[in-house]
C-alpha cells in the first residue's frame, strides 16, 4: 500500500494540457514548483548551519513521486529513533548503509521514498531523506504538515551520543525558525501516534525541545 493517496493532475487541468499542446507536469499546480523552490532554500540555509549531507551523498533509489503527497506548508515537527538495531556507526560508508536499510525497508513496504525528512547519525551529521517538497511518512494519519527528522539508533536500548542531540536541538530550532513553528509543535513519535518511539532514552530530550526558545531564523 502506498504511504500517500497520489496527487495526480485533475482531469480538467490534464484535457486543458493536451488541448493547448502543454506538457502534462507543465499543466501542474504552481505549488510543486513552489515547494521543490521552499525545499531548495530551506537546505542551503540549514548546510551554512550544520553538516548536511544532500541526499545524493548517499542514495541511488529516485523517488516516485507518484506515490507522494506535494507539501503545501511545515507547521509542526515529530522526531523519531530508527529503532530495531543499537546503532553507533560514525564511518560514512557504514552510516550511508545504514540509511539505505532504512530506505530499503521503506521502499518495501511500498512507500514513494524514505519516510523522514532529515536523518541524524551517531556522528551529528545530517542527512537529507525524502524532500521537504513532500510530505513524509513517519506518522500515520498526522503526516500533513508535519517534518520527520529520525536519529539513527535504537534508544530503548542505548542513549543518543551528545552530537546527536546537540544537532538535534540545533536542526530543530533551525526548522522552527525557517517555518515559524511553535515549540509547543515538537513532538515525539509517541506524542501523535501509538509508539514507543523514539525511545526512553532520546524522548527526554524531545521534551526539552517543547520548552526551547527558538533563536534562529532565516536570513
Amino acid at each position: 500500500m502506498a504511504d500517500h493517496t497520489p496527487s495526480h493532475l485533475s482531469r480538467r487541468r490534464f484535457l486543458q494540457g493536451l488541448l493547448l499542446g502543454v506538457p502534462a507536469f507543465l499543466a501542474a499546480p504552481r505549488s510543486l514548483f513552489a515547494s521543490r523552490r521552499l525545499n531548495d532554500l530551506s537546505l542551503t540555509f540549514l548546510s551554512t548551519v550544520v553538516p548536511l549531507s544532500r541526499r545524493s551523498a548517499w542514495a541511488d533509489y529516485r523517488a516516485q513521486s507518484a506515490k507522494l503527497k506535494i507539501a503545501a506548508s511545515f507547521s509542526r515537527i515529530t522526531v523519531h529513533h530508527s529503532g530495531a538495531l543499537i546503532l553507533r556507526d560514525t564511518a560514512r560508508g557504514n552510516v550511508i548503509d545504514d540509511l539505505n536499510s532504512v530506505l530499503d525497508a521503506h521502499t518495501r513496504i511500498r512507500y514513494g521514498d524514505i519516510g523522514y525528512h532529515f536523518v541524524v547519525d551517531y556522528a551529528g551529521r545530517v542527512w537529507e531523506g525524502r524532500s521537504l517538497s513532500y510530505e513524509g511518512a513517519h506518522v500515520s494519519g498526522e503526516n500533513e504538515g508535519n517534518i520527520g527528522v529520525m536519529l539513527l539508533g535504537n534508544f530503548e536500548k542505548q542513549k543518543p551520543s551528545d552530537r546527536q542531540v546537540d544537532t538535534l536541538a540545533t536542526v530543530v530550532d533551525l526548522l522552527r525558525g525557517h517555518f515559524d513553528i511553535p515549540a509547543r509543535r515538537v513532538y515525539g513519535h509517541r506524542d501523535i501516534g501509538a509508539s514507543v518511539c523514539p525511545g526512553r532514552f532520546l524522548y527526554p530530550h524531545v521534551v526539552a525541545l517543547k520548552s526551547k526558545k527558538q533563536r534562529t531564523t532565516l536570513a
